[in-house]
């Protein structure tokens, strides 16, 4: 018995050393999984918050609650409760006429005094995507949103060494929506409302923008009322919009 305690006697300081590595270990594994599992969860809050887009409406109507304002709230009304949503009526902004001068192709922003041109220049280039109302002006858009459009051309694309246009918000998404005094057919064969479609679609191409979908509402003189239908229509081109 002596001499098998004298035997393990001088192990017992390694045992004990190897044992405390061991728990400094096993305790150090612990600490790492923990931040692991800490880290993943902080990457599903930011997944979540990339998921949340920022969409941005630009009512060309004067009519808040007219034809064009309705059928943009049936767009983007079910998107609402996850996704920023902000309105701009075109209409009430401030802003002074594009004089031509082509400055901002150089300086690649609107050298005219601040205005709300430059305000909604910064929104749209901070939305993931845009929900766009006009009504139907001579077969093209309403004049303020042309406006707007016109300031903020260097907003939308570049110009290589060449001359070569380069969008600027490409990949990002869109919606148009439009409305006509003139029934159908006639709104599509003359044009008018596809008229206004076209020009809208002309500054998103340049922007590098995806249409997913538009939206007419025809003979809007005779009668205002939108059908159940195109109210359906609405909604799913605007969850077109969110689609990963």
């Amino acid at each position: 018995m002596n001499r098998g305690a004298d035997f393990v006697k001088p192990l017992v300081p390694s045992l004990r050393a190897r044992t405390r590595s061991l728990t400094r270990h096993r305790e150090q594994h612990n600490q790492a999984e923990l931040a692991r599992v800490v880290h993943g969860a902080g990457q599903h809050r930011d997944w979540k918050e990339e998921q949340k887009m920022k969409i941005l409406v630009l009512n060309g109507s004067h009519r808040k609650s007219g034809t064009v304002a309705s059928l943009l709230k049936s767009v983007t009304e079910s998107l609402s409760a996850e996704h920023e949503i902000e309105w701009i009526h075109v209409c009430k902004l401030n802003m002074k006429y594009c004089t031509t001068c082509m400055a901002c192709r150089e300086k690649e922003t609107c050298i005219l005094p601040k205005d709300d041109a430059h305000t909604v220049g910064k929104k749209i280039q901070d939305a993931d995507a845009l929900v766009i109302g006009t009504p139907t002006h001579w077969g093209n858009m309403c004049s303020p949103l042309k406006l707007l459009f016109d300031r903020n051309v260097p907003v939308f694309m570049g110009e290589s060494s060449k001359g070569i246009p380069v969008p600027r918000q490409k990949g990002k998404r869109a919606v148009i929506v439009t409305a006509c005094t003139t029934p159908w057919p006639f709104n599509f064969i003359l044009p008018e409302s596809r008229g206004a479609i076209r020009a809208v679609k002309e500054v998103l191409h340049y922007g590098g923008y995806k249409t997913v979908g538009t939206i007419t509402k025809p003979g809007t003189k005779k009668s205002k009322e939108i059908s159940s239908s195109m109210m359906a229509k609405a909604k799913r081109i605007g969850e077109k919009l969110i689609q990963r």
